[in-house]
């Protein structure tokens, strides 16, 4: 086989794939490559289970960032986001949660994000329609940005 060429190969593939797969699944994907995945993740989710899916949910929850998060909700219409609470994703701009949700709140809620209306304490100015935490003087464009910034910590 392995001297075969790729429409040979494609073609015992295509032949014997079945029993390839039910034999040797295992050491099938130990040779696949990040790349390799991506290129017939398509393909895979298409016939994926749902117990499959939520796995790689799970695992993916666990280490995405903030925005890339918010983006994927927003797309999927889904926990109260739509297409406009899409976000800018920045290379380099970290977002760390922190369990002390209190020190960044929400404007109605109290202190620490300024409303458009302008920055207080002689911070630096905010432009129109932007709120501003008051902590770090990061500005928010948008109100899905508040969620981030009510359930997230300053990066100091």
């Amino acid at each position: 086989m392995h001297h075969a060429t790729p429409s040979v190969q494609s073609r015992a593939v295509h032949d014997f794939g079945r029993n390839l797969v039910a034999n040797c699944k295992a050491e099938l994907v130990e040779h696949f490559s990040n790349r390799d995945l991506d290129d017939v993740a398509d393909l895979i989710l298409a016939k994926a289970s749902n117990a499959f899916l939520d796995k790689a949910l799970e695992m993916r929850l666990a280490t995405i960032d903030a925005k890339p998060l918010l983006n994927a909700l927003a797309r999927a219409e889904r926990l109260g986001y739509d297409s406009q609470d899409l976000v800018e994703v920045s290379q380099g701009e970290h977002v760390i949660p922190n369990s002390r949700m209190a020190q960044m709140q929400a404007p109605n809620m109290g202190a620490g994000v300024s409303s458009p209306a302008g920055p207080s304490n002689g911070s630096r100015a905010a432009h129109p329609n932007e709120l501003q935490c008051l902590k770090c003087y990061r500005t928010f464009a948008k109100k899905s940005y508040i969620v981030l910034a009510y359930i997230t910590d300053c990066l100091l």
